[in-house]
């Protein structure tokens, strides 16, 4: 896998968390507005079949499961990647591939907090992935 393929892998999974995370809440609220049934009224073998405050919590336990297998997965490659550009040698190309994949800040803002031209970031950036690429060839 190439240098930026593999640095973009935390965002991606990020975005499966937060993707998780919005149906998890939106669920709990339809749990909310879901009214119980009145179990004195109906027969209840019938009704636990068809129960919708059933069904959402049976949905919410998966996604919730699923949240956190996905969080795990997460933070185990969060925390190889980093390991991975703390083991260049460069401070700079450090920096800007921690600013750029990890903390997903644009070109402008990286030059903005290091004090330097947009210009200057970007091409330090290609260098940073070129050197990236070469030390970490067997990705």
């Amino acid at each position: 896998m190439r240098a930026k393929p593999y640095l973009q892998q935390a965002s991606y999974y990020r975005q499966r968390l937060q993707f998780f995370a919005e149906k998890i809440e939106e669920l709990r609220t339809t749990m909310e507005t879901t009214g119980a049934i009145r179990y004195d009224k109906l027969d209840i073998q019938e009704t636990l079949a068809t129960d919708p405050l059933l069904e959402h919590i049976v949905r919410l336990d998966e996604l919730l499961r699923k949240f956190n297998e996905m969080n795990e997965i997460y933070y185990a490659k969060l925390m190889e990647i980093q390991d991975r550009i703390n083991g260049l040698d460069n401070v700079l190309f450090r920096k800007i591939l921690t600013y750029r994949y990890l903390e997903e800040l644009s070109f402008d803002k990286i030059a903005d907090r290091m004090g330097y031209t947009f210009e200057y970031v970007r091409n330090m950036h290609g260098k940073a992935l070129v050197t990236f690429s070469r030390q970490y060839a067997g990705l």
